[in-house]
């Protein structure tokens, strides 16, 4: 048990951005990388993985979440994070944007598609977003795919 909570402590401080603090509380909190790992992905304090590094290690740096979050999961995790955060800053409500995602999945063109059909649908398509979001959401993934 010492050995794979050492492990775990030397591998949360090779993050760049978690301060060595941070890293040992985590270290406490979460005694494996499978406890580090379940809370990422399923912690009820954020909707997303990287929201969830953030609140569970107290990192105000987006890119340092993210470093943490890749450290212990896929890339998916950080795919789903991106697009609730894409979400998220074009207006969407947090939960709203999460539960989008998750009947939607990872795959961007995917998520422009329904965008689309949301913005071509009058009074409103399945999503229940407002014009302006659907607007918004295009626009950051358009910019994001450039």
């Amino acid at each position: 048990v010492y050995r794979e909570a050492s492990m775990l402590l030397a591998r949360l401080e090779s993050v760049n951005g978690v301060p060595k603090y941070v890293a040992k509380r985590l270290a406490e909190s979460f005694p494996s990388e499978a406890a580090m790992s379940k809370a990422l992905l399923s912690s009820p304090v954020a909707g997303d993985p990287v929201s969830r590094a953030m609140a569970l290690a107290s990192i105000r740096s987006r890119p340092a979440a993210e470093r943490l979050v890749s450290e212990f999961l896929d890339g998916q995790a950080l795919e789903w994070s991106a697009l609730v955060h894409l979400l998220q800053t074009s207006g969407v409500p947090s939960g709203r944007a999460c539960d989008i995602v998750a009947s939607l999945g990872t795959d961007r063109t995917r998520l422009r598609q329904a965008l689309e059909l949301e913005l071509e649908q009058s009074g409103g398509g399945s999503l229940g977003l407002e014009t302006s979001e659907v607007k918004k959401a295009l626009r950051r993934l358009a910019k994001d795919c450039v």
